[in-house]
């Protein structure tokens, strides 16, 4: 009666999942901006939503009365490590594209529905016969595939967060606050989703090598992944931009940007523009900065620019980096810091508070302008106004 107790329990918190899941999965499709992003994440809320499902399925023994849903729960997580990855690439990649290479991350997945594909082709007897033979249904629920299967999400998940520790770091290069892009909870999804995968697996091997205690946790353990779809919706109600990137090509004709431009834009080597040309590009360029003060738009990018001085995006790319010898990031706030200094000495703006002028000046937080100001004067902000 307990362990019965126990299963309508787990299978309450897991459709409870489901049912959130679906829920911001509608979210997510309802947005209008960064379309690819949101649709994959989606896709993988979606997949946690059918697991959750499959899962709160099997721990009321009803694959009974469903037998050809058996065994989906060994392949359909194959899909997980694609979606992460793909994800990851989709945000951290200023010109993210879907090309062969990501068909390939797909072979574990093909494989699994390969050498599962006769029982998945047998008939519905055939099913119910081998789902009543509990003793072998258990051994094969823990054997090498399944084993097989929690060293992959490892690996997947591994390559998705060392895609974004060397992506990231070039976003300074296309935007003039980093902070807009918001990759903190995209690095607390990759924590997430890899300790819940290792917690997971503890409790599995627990249970192959008959642990009591770590043991009986298992299938409880896909508790954790109720947990992480709670989590992003909570994140997308706090803050419904959370889940969004910065969309670079906004309001810049698609013809500025180069096909087949380098993400980092730092790979000059083989360009034919000329020291003179450089030099025109970046006299046009401070006449831009100096007149229309571009810089006081806090969501400027790379491509605002490449509209206004109607050149191609690693062009423009190249004058920052080889003339001024800064990215882009640094390029901007440079002027902003400049412009806060004048202004702090203003009587009008007396009534401002240090970050209040600094939002004038064209930042969007205050983290961002102390760091980019200390990192400049070598002072905080309070320090130097002290100094005046």
């Amino acid at each position: 009666m307990l362990l019965l107790g126990m299963s309508l329990l787990l299978a309450a918190v897991l459709l409870s999942g489901l049912f959130q899941g679906l829920i911001l999965i509608m979210l997510l499709l309802k947005k209008e901006i960064n379309l690819l992003p949101n649709r994959l994440l989606a896709s993988l809320i979606l997949l946690f939503v059918i697991h959750l499902g499959l899962v709160a399925i099997d721990v009321n023994n009803h694959f009974l009365l469903f037998p050809h849903l058996s065994k989906l729960s060994w392949v359909l997580p194959l899909l997980y490590g694609p979606l992460i990855i793909c994800l990851t690439e989709s945000i951290v990649e200023i010109e993210f594209r879907f090309t062969r290479r990501h068909l390939l991350l797909l072979i574990p997945f093909f494989a699994y529905l390969f050498i599962l594909s006769p029982y998945f082709l047998m008939r519905t007897d055939e099913k119910l016969q081998y789902l009543t033979n509990v003793g072998q249904v258990e051994q094969d629920d823990m054997g090498w595939m399944n084993q097989l299967t929690l060293f992959i999400h490892i690996a997947f998940v591994s390559a998705a967060f060392y895609i974004f520790y060397r992506k990231s770091s070039h976003l300074p290069f296309y935007y003039s606050d980093p902070g807009r892009v918001r990759l903190n909870w995209l690095k607390h999804f990759l924590i997430g989703m890899l300790g819940t995968i290792i917690l997971s697996g503890i409790s599995f091997y627990a249970r192959i090598y008959q642990i009591e205690f770590l043991g009986s946790i298992y299938p409880s353990n896909f508790i954790l992944l109720v947990i992480m779809v709670y989590w992003m919706g909570y994140r997308l109600i706090q803050d419904p931009t959370v889940f969004t990137v910065s969309e670079l090509r906004t309001g810049t004709s698609a013809a500025l940007v180069e096909e087949g431009e380098t993400t980092s834009g730092m790979k000059y080597q083989k360009s034919a523009v000329s020291a003179v040309e450089l030099d025109k590009y970046a006299q046009a360029l401070l006449n831009l900065m100096d007149t229309k003060k571009p810089y006081l738009n806090s969501n400027l990018t790379i491509n605002d620019l490449c509209a206004d001085l109607f050149i191609k995006r690693h062009l423009l790319s190249q004058v920052i980096n080889t003339i001024f010898k800064k990215n882009f990031f640094e390029f901007v706030n440079e002027y902003r810091i400049k412009e806060f200094k004048q202004q702090v000495l203003k009587e009008s703006n007396s009534h401002l508070s240090i970050l209040g002028i600094a939002l004038e000046c064209g930042f969007n937080s205050k983290a961002t302008f102390n760091s980019a100001f200390k990192k400049a004067e070598g002072v905080t902000p309070s320090e130097y106004i002290r100094t005046l």
